[in-house]
């Protein structure tokens, strides 16, 4: 199995999530677009700083989370803010 770079994008919806309160209003995350950025770390972190620019990150409706995951035979999380 080769190594490959993915960048994941949720969008948060306006549904409320599970630990919402009045006073700290929470919403939920859907699944919007997994996209593969190869297998060169540094250009796979070059382009999710460009998808970073595009997608407003944040946590209220409207506004997207995203994260960027090393796969060989398992995930893990790479920092590329």
């Amino acid at each position: 199995m080769e190594s490959r770079f993915s960048l994941n994008i949720a969008i948060v919806t306006d549904r409320p999530a599970w630990d919402w309160t009045p006073a700290a209003p929470r919403f939920g995350a859907s699944h919007f677009a997994r996209v593969d950025l190869g297998t060169n770390r540094d250009k796979a972190i070059r382009k999710a700083r460009e998808f970073a620019t595009r997608f407003p990150e944040g946590t209220n409706p409207g506004e997207f989370m995203l994260s960027l995951t090393y796969w060989k035979c398992h995930g893990e999380s790479v920092e590329f803010a």
